[in-house]
């Protein structure tokens, strides 16, 4: 007896030991534990700090009216059936006021990081009877609401449920079939913050009514890839020219605590008359809007940058890519290359890379210059030495213009600048040579449609795909399948109707690892029709260009190289 008390009170003492424990650990991750079981309900509450500030109509000529007579809301759903918020603050609001309402589907009522995918759940239909609901009671009135679904999606952060989802468009347009059509006073607002690759996320006209982005949106700068932009002018700027597709008003959403409205108004009319400046070159429809069908070449073109000559004398080979700068032009480099690669009965892409004049200083300000026709001379040169009536030449202008790092000296630039010097530089040639056909050639990375030129100066849209998908990773093993990459990219261009050369791809790696890659890589090349042709990138990348860790070899050898030509071919027959 005397042993079963003193077993039963080293029980208690441990169990009040390990309660001690329990409460120092919830204390120290007091903050983890928040984010990941903070109770989600349903709840109306008044957005302070993103104020609507007025609507910028497309329509030429262009308006801004500023919103004198709105109010913002945001309306948090979790996934319970039931549906029920404190009306009073929404009864409080005249009729004749203006509400915007931010909805916010964030799901799981606890668990809000684990094992939550509300957009997932809305596309199964988990939601209907929610929704229905949330329309019975606040939409059902005679007041005009601006309903904004799951806002500021485009952010990759995955602070919210909704964030950088691929379920987003499908979840948006569910939303949209539910409420959609009862009343006519119930407008649909796509609302994303404006950031890089805001277009990739756009559900489509028939469910959009107005658009809207957010100035000085603290939540952007977190994100530490791309630099902030803190200059009001230009921030407008960015954010109106990236939504220049759709044909839709943008309510423009400002923080209070950094803008005034005054300031706002006065940014939006400079943008409007930046519009009106270059919307014969960057604003109109007809720049993107061609309904030409996409005709696959009679054979499919295989090509390489293969400056050692491992793969270049491959019967499959058809095109050879050369790339080239100021230099290499003036030193006749380029037109021993060229013959060299016409010697060999091959067509060639050759990528010109405004940089590097014999004698001159590195032009940071290089697209300007060039619009200001400072190598004029070195182009016209360049023209003269690739028009040959006997081999195609696929010119590409200042390729990876989006990516945010400072390798070259056009990346990240105004997309108005790029655009104006891509077509001074194809514009340049008059008559502009037959056997050349011109390239349009972005990475393919978040915010690439901002530098499209327009349909009149591109023949060919191109994109790079390589295994690795950030610098700082050195494991081959965690190298992005082509398939993944192709998707995303693909999906990035989809507003442009032009045939996809792929100019540049590669793998890292052991061989089998870089032949299984190749061969995933030629099947998904083979079941898209739009794609025509995909040079290897057989080389190291240039020393340097990778930091401090050494540069990725992509060489890879005969029989990797004919492991993707038989998949290919196999496919393509």
């Amino acid at each position: 007896m005397q042993l079963q008390k003193r077993f039963l009170s080293l029980l208690i003492v441990f169990g009040f030991f390990m309660l001690i424990l329990a409460g120092i650990f919830v204390y120290i991750k007091r903050d983890s534990l928040r984010k990941h079981f903070s109770v989600v309900k349903d709840e109306l509450t008044i957005v302070e700090n993103k104020d609507a500030s007025g609507i910028y109509h497309k329509e030429n000529p262009a308006a801004f009216d500023t919103l004198q007579n709105f109010v913002h809301l945001k309306l948090k759903v979790n996934n319970s059936r039931s549906f029920r918020v404190n009306k009073s603050l929404w009864e409080q609001i005249p009729d004749s006021t203006n509400i915007l309402l931010s909805v916010e589907f964030w799901g799981h009522k606890y668990l809000r990081k684990i094992k939550n995918h509300p957009l997932a759940k809305i596309n199964e239909g988990a939601y209907d009877k929610k929704l229905q609901k949330i329309y019975e009671t606040l939409f059902s009135g005679d007041r005009n609401i601006f309903v904004r679904i799951n806002p500021e999606m485009d952010l990759p952060l995955y602070q919210n449920p909704w964030q950088y989802s691929e379920d987003y468009i499908e979840s948006y347009r569910h939303v949209v079939s539910k409420w959609q059509g009862k009343n006519s006073k119930v407008k649909f607002v796509w609302g994303p913050s404006g950031f890089w690759g805001a277009e990739e996320f756009y559900p489509g006209d028939d469910v959009v009514d107005y658009m809207s982005i957010t100035i000085k949106n603290e939540t952007e700068w977190l994100f530490k890839r791309y630099p902030p932009v803190m200059d009001t002018k230009n921030e407008i700027h960015r954010k109106m020219h990236r939504l220049r597709f759709f044909d839709k008003p943008v309510m423009v959403l400002a923080n209070k605590k950094w803008d005034s409205r005054q300031l706002v108004s006065f940014c939006v009319m400079s943008e409007i008359d930046s519009v009106a400046k270059y919307r014969n070159i960057a604003y109109n429809d007809s720049l993107w809007s061609s309904a030409e069908p996409i005709t696959s070449n009679s054979r499919f073109l295989i090509g390489v940058h293969d400056p050692d000559q491992h793969l270049v004398l491959d019967a499959a080979i058809s095109v050879e890519h050369i790339f080239i700068d100021f230099s290499q032009i003036q030193t006749g480099e380029l037109k021993r290359l060229l013959n060299e690669a016409f010697s060999r009965n091959h067509d060639v892409i050759v990528t010109m890379e405004p940089t590097r004049a014999i004698g001159g200083e590195a032009d940071t300000n290089v697209l300007v210059s060039t619009i200001q026709g400072k190598y004029d001379t070195i182009y016209r040169q360049l023209f003269q030495e690739i028009t040959n009536s006997e081999h195609i030449v696929y010119l590409r202008f200042a390729h990876e213009m989006e990516i945010p790092v400072e390798r070259y000296d056009w990346q990240l630039k105004d997309p108005i600048d790029y655009i104006r010097a891509f077509r001074y530089f194809m514009q340049l040639p008059k008559p502009f040579p037959l056997n050349v056909k011109k390239v349009w050639g972005p990475a393919g990375d978040w915010g690439s449609a901002d530098f499209y030129p327009g349909d009149d100066v591109v023949d060919y849209a191109s994109f790079a795909a390589y295994g690795l998908p950030d610098k700082n990773i050195t494991d081959f093993k965690r190298q992005v399948t082509f398939e993944k990459l192709a998707k995303r990219k693909l999906w990035r261009l989809r507003l442009i109707n032009k045939p996809i050369f792929i100019t540049e791809f590669g793998i890292k790696g052991p061989e089998e690892f870089q032949s299984l890659w190749l061969e995933n890589a030629a099947k998904v090349i083979s079941e898209n029709s739009k794609i025509i042709g995909a040079s290897y990138f057989n080389r190291s990348d240039i020393p340097g260009a990778w930091g401090d860790i050494d540069a990725p070899d992509w060489g890879i050898t005969i029989n990797s190289f004919h492991r993707f030509v038989d998949v290919l071919e196999r496919n393509c027959d």
